[in-house]
């Protein structure tokens, strides 16, 4: 899992959060929001090679089709993780990979339309990104500089999503 998904899932877990939850239970969905945010590289990590497929807005929409189709079937367990502000929120830090792996300086982007088109991308270049180099685990100085790069940068995402929730509670 790289930093910059997880700390953005994180991000939107906090502006979603229920208020009155134990503790317990707050960092278990923080947590639970931090894994959303990595959701498409699951199956990259697990099968190496099919990152235009676990990629794709259509194949992660009907995921998350699913995922609501599942949730508004089963009410009670949609009461239990916070109702329906918990569930966008999580859609919102599972599309969140999407988005954040399209502005990598490789200038690749995101074939976020396969199957439909293999052709057009989604680019939104920021030069002081770059991608991991695989193997993502392994501790060179160009992947430290990247996951120090994406923890500076969404770590403030993360702060400022702090500071909102806290001028909403005292609002």
């Amino acid at each position: 899992m790289t930093a910059g998904h997880s700390i953005m899932g994180l991000s939107i877990g906090v502006l979603v959060l229920p208020r009155r939850w134990p503790v317990g239970a707050k960092a278990a969905l923080l947590g639970t929001f931090a894994i959303l945010g990595n959701v498409p590289d699951i199956p990259v990590y697990l099968m190496n090679g099919i990152y235009d497929i676990s990629h794709s807005v259509f194949i992660n929409g009907g995921a998350m089709l699913l995922a609501v189709l599942g949730l508004w079937a089963w009410g009670r367990a949609r009461r239990a993780i916070g109702g329906w502000p918990v569930v966008i929120g999580a859609l919102a830090a599972w599309g969140s990979h999407l988005l954040l792996d399209s502005i990598y300086n490789s200038g690749l982007g995101v074939q976020i339309f396969w199957p439909v088109s293999d052709r057009a991308s989604l680019v939104l270049t920021l030069p002081w990104f770059s991608r991991v180099q695989f193997p993502w685990t392994e501790h060179t100085a160009e992947n430290l500089r990247t996951y120090a790069v994406e923890t500076l940068f969404y770590g403030g995402v993360l702060a400022g999503c702090i500071w909102i929730r806290r001028r909403r509670q005292t609002a």
